[in-house]
């Protein structure tokens, strides 16, 4: 029985409607999609960054992802499936670069331009 079957049927013997669970949930393909559709540049001459709106798409995409998440707890504490004391949930974006091995927080990479080895490239 894989892991992902056994966490389900403990779920549903424990009363907890996994369904309601996986609405609050931002999957790794919601995340692919909302980097592609509204932070990735367009592809033409044309096409502008704004780095302002980049920044504000990645600090709604981590505020929902720390809300999701936070609801997701609560509701598993108050159906008695995990427990916990009171806790605050942190959501941290980070870039490594596999060239340079370069690690930095997303922020700081958007205001710094790219990472060590894109400015090292560029001189």
């Amino acid at each position: 029985m894989s892991v992902d079957s056994r966490v389900l049927r403990e779920m549903q013997q424990e009363g907890i409607d996994p369904a309601e669970i996986s609405n609050d949930q931002v999957t790794p393909s919601t995340i692919r999609r909302h980097l592609r559709e509204c932070v990735t540049p367009e592809r033409n001459n044309e096409a502008t960054v704004d780095f302002a709106a980049t920044e504000e798409s990645l600090r709604a995409l981590q505020s929902k992802t720390r809300i999701v998440f936070e609801r997701t707890i609560d509701r598993l504490m108050r159906e008695g499936f995990v427990s916990s004391g009171d806790f605050n949930i942190e959501v941290h974006i980070r870039y490594r670069c596999n060239e340079c091995g370069d690690t930095r927080d997303a922020f700081q990479f958007l205001r710094m331009h790219g990472c060590s080895c894109s400015s090292e490239s560029n001189t």
